[in-house]
């Protein structure tokens, strides 16, 4: 026997879209992500002045009250390079190496 999830008509699947969907098709559709905490590649001490930059700033990417952000760790290196103060440009550089060696890894900002 199949079970189906049945929608309203101006409802729509949340995970597919689908208006009918069997529990196993909806299963199919969903995928993992792999993502690293900001919290795991930036010193506790610079945490302060990220999120002030991110706060005072239009970012290319959304953060806050999103539950999870994830960002491409490239994308978030190109957007922190040239938005933090130059006198803790030098003090970030291992925080940088460690975002070009995760490449496009995403990097989950609220946590």
């Amino acid at each position: 026997m199949s079970t189906y999830y049945n929608f309203p008509p101006d409802r729509r699947c949340p995970i597919c879209g689908a208006a009918d969907v069997r529990p196993g098709v909806v299963a199919k559709k969903i995928k993992a992500v792999e993502y690293v905490e900001l919290k795991s590649v930036l010193p506790r001490r610079h945490r302060c002045w990220f999120f002030e930059a991110l706060a005072n700033t239009q970012p290319p990417f959304s953060w806050g009250d999103n539950d999870m952000s994830l960002v491409a760790a490239d994308r978030l290196l190109g957007w922190c390079e040239p938005n933090m103060p130059k006198t803790t440009r030098k003090t970030l550089s291992r925080f940088y190496e460690r975002l070009r060696k995760l490449g496009c890894m995403p990097v989950d900002l609220e946590n």
